[in-house]
């Protein structure tokens, strides 16, 4: 289970530090890609801040864990699809 869980965490850290410029500068361009990418990543910040709050009020009220782990997971098969529809979007734009 730790390398399962240490294997996950790999993923997800990548996918959030990774996937992020390379989508946005794949979908928009290059222009206007500062404030662009500075706009997403503020406001993936504040989720983040949101969401941290989120979890722990989950976990108060619950005291597990589990419900937060799936919650977490569908958020990131969702942010995943949506980077692949943004990509195969923009792919069917300039054809």
């Amino acid at each position: 289970m730790l390398f399962a869980g240490a294997l996950l965490f790999g993923i997800g850290f990548s996918g959030s530090t990774l996937l992020p410029p390379i989508v946005i500068r794949e979908v928009f361009g290059g222009m206007d890609y500062a404030s662009i990418y500075t706009t997403i990543m503020s406001s993936s910040t504040l989720g983040v801040a949101f969401g941290t709050t989120l979890f722990s009020f989950i976990f108060d009220t619950t005291g597990s864990y589990y419900t937060v782990f799936i919650l977490v997971i569908i958020l990131f098969i969702i942010a995943i699809s949506s980077s692949i529809y943004s990509l195969t979007w923009k792919k069917k734009l300039n054809v």
